[in-house]
């Protein structure tokens, strides 16, 4: 996991109006994908982390863990500090 953070932050930061523009292949387990712009693809990776997240919170709270957005929150903090 500690990988794939790492590698997307990577990404994260070295986008630049330019590179965000760029058409790119995305290589998947079945081979090449159809061509997309670099963003649309970082932007379908924010949105799947966020149903992750979504995914997270509900076995947090079934497990009556109190989710650190919502500790954050409680605390008059900002998520992810």
């Amino acid at each position: 996991m500690h990988a794939a953070i790492d590698y997307c932050g990577t990404v994260y930061d070295s986008l630049t109006d330019a590179t965000a523009m760029q058409m790119v292949t995305p290589q998947g387990p079945n081979g090449a994908g159809r061509p997309m712009l670099r963003v649309a693809i970082l932007m379908r990776n924010v949105g799947h982390n966020n149903e992750e997240y979504g995914n997270l919170v509900g076995y947090f709270r079934a497990a009556n863990i109190v989710p650190p957005s919502t500790a954050a929150a409680a605390s008059g903090g900002r998520r992810g500090e």
